[in-house]
């Protein structure tokens, strides 16, 4: 049952794979574990989760006494669940690591050298805090997520590929997600970046098989990289819209691969074509670039890693001028550099990271494919938010106040979401589902009436994370009409907007 659908996931619907997974692909421990858990929930699932919700209302309102008893209620429920020789077998044996938030990513590399090779859980506690439990534990892995993407942290050790930073300054928010940034053999920053891919291996490693996941935003190309297989042009390189360096690189990638499909002319027609610009670097949902022929981007680049900077891909890279006759080769070098060996060393020591905890088991992995595995080790593109974040961290304008009907109205609808559409939202208004580390804070929404004459669906200008909605006269339309703008293709109804 381990080796089939490794052969022939195929054959296997994903909840399939996913259950084999749990338990069969970590060994007798944790499946015991699961399955545990499974016939808990089963059983006490409703009753668990009052219990939980009054402890959490009781933390809100911050009464002694309602605390008391919240707490006192639970830990009799947890007492029941474990004299219940149906459901319960035992605990597993876990390791607690005290961890500082304010130095996390080094104690966590201590706590994964430490525990690599256990077959205990980890148990994480913040130092100074009374908190315990998954909840805590969960909350670990995310600290460490939110550092890695923290941009003063990536400029000391290189991981990732930069961003654009003029909407958000701490973190970087690629809108595509983060990609793996490539180094050359020589680079003084590589012997520490692979340190941190191990770690990271292992942390995702050792979270997937307890249950838990690391919501760092990868693209799929980094799961496929994992698995071994050949990341496409396409969705590998930086695109335009990515909100990457290297956007250009994409563009010149996408425009060789147009004319070998036989989609467009000759490389010479394409790069002649005075709206060139429109057609390969226009960013998706954002205000029309100016048309410019190839050559304009063109004189501009070397062959270098991102077309503008970087590393050289080749001797003598930085003199070398990018120009139709040598495209494909400033093509080939730059993906074999983003892709292959550039990033080599990193994937091989995430991968190495996965084998010191899960051993032979993390062959298991290769049962799924890379947007599957994605899901699995980062988790869903969990979008949450409160009342009060919306209240708080919406901005309004053009006429609009925090009190104007529509916006209220909007406030209401953004709350009654449901994930997958809250993520379309904000690939709507922003071009990234993902909310960024700090949530709404640092998304700076804006809401403006559209001053368009008989405008009836909302439209956005990603770039700057506005949204333009008309002044609707009822909710009702409101919320027809912003479903309609989501979910339609592409979307983005963004033409000729103003300022």
């Amino acid at each position: 049952c381990r080796e089939l659908p490794i052969l022939a996931p195929w054959l296997f619907p994903l909840e399939v794979r996913e259950s084999l997974l749990r338990y069969a692909g970590f060994g007798a421990t944790f499946a015991i574990r699961w399955l545990q858990e499974k016939a808990v929930d089963e059983r006490f699932a409703q009753r668990r989760r009052v219990a939980e919700e009054r402890l959490a209302q009781a933390k809100h309102i911050g009464a002694p006494m309602l605390l008391n008893a919240a707490y006192d209620s639970l830990f009799q429920l947890q007492g029941q669940i474990a004299r219940d020789s149906e459901v319960w077998v035992g605990s597993l044996k876990s390791e607690l690591a005290r961890v500082a938030r304010d130095n996390v990513l080094l104690q966590a590399a201590n706590a994964m050298e430490l525990t690599r090779c256990s077959p205990c859980s980890l148990e994480v506690q913040f130092e100074g805090e009374s908190g315990f439990g998954r909840a805590v534990t969960q909350g670990f892995y995310t600290l460490v997520a939110h550092e890695l993407q923290r941009r003063s942290t990536n400029r000391e050790v290189p991981l990732w590929a930069e961003d654009e930073s003029s909407l958000n300054e701490e973190f970087l928010t690629p809108r595509r997600g983060l990609l793996l940034r490539p180094l050359p053999p020589d680079s003084p920053h590589l012997v520490e970046v692979e340190r941190r891919c191990c770690m990271l291996g292992r942390l995702m490693a050792k979270a997937m098989r307890e249950g838990f996941v690391v919501p760092l935003p990868l693209t799929p190309g980094f799961f496929q990289s994992l698995l071994g297989g050949r990341v496409d042009w396409a969705t590998g390189l930086p695109q335009p819209g990515d909100g990457v360096v290297g956007e250009f690189v994409g563009a010149c990638a996408r425009m060789v691969t147009d004319v070998d499909r036989g989609s467009v002319g000759s490389l010479e027609e394409v790069a002649a074509d005075p709206e060139w610009s429109r057609k390969y670097m226009q960013p998706p949902g954002e205000e029309p670039v100016a048309p410019a022929p190839f050559s304009v981007f063109a004189d501009a680049a070397s062959f270098l890693e991102t077309g503008a900077g970087g590393a050289p891909l080749c001797h003598g890279g930085e003199s070398r001028n990018v120009g139709v006759d040598n495209l494909r080769e400033f093509v080939q070098l730059a993906a074999d550099f983003w892709l292959d060996n550039g990033v080599r060393r990193q994937m091989v020591a995430f991968r190495r990271g996965v084998y010191d905890v899960l051993g032979q088991d993390a062959s298991a992995l290769w049962a799924f494919t890379a947007v599957e595995l994605r899901r699995l080790l980062c988790g869903e593109d969990e979008v949450y938010w409160t009342e009060k974040e919306l209240e708080e961290h919406i901005s309004c304008g053009g006429g609009y106040t925090t009190t104007s009907d529509q916006i209220r109205w909007l406030r209401e609808e953004m709350l009654e979401m449901q994930q997958p559409l809250r993520a379309k939202f904000l690939e709507f208004v922003t071009s990234c589902p993902r909310l960024p580390p700090g949530g709404l804070r640092e998304l700076r929404l804006s809401v403006h009436p559209d001053p368009v004459v008989g405008a009836r669906l909302p439209r956005s200008r990603a770039c700057v994370h506005r949204l333009f909605l008309p002044r609707y006269v009822s909710r009702e339309e409101l919320a027809s009409q912003l479903h309609e703008a989501i979910l339609s293709s592409g979307g983005h109804h963004e033409h000729n907007l103003p300022p």
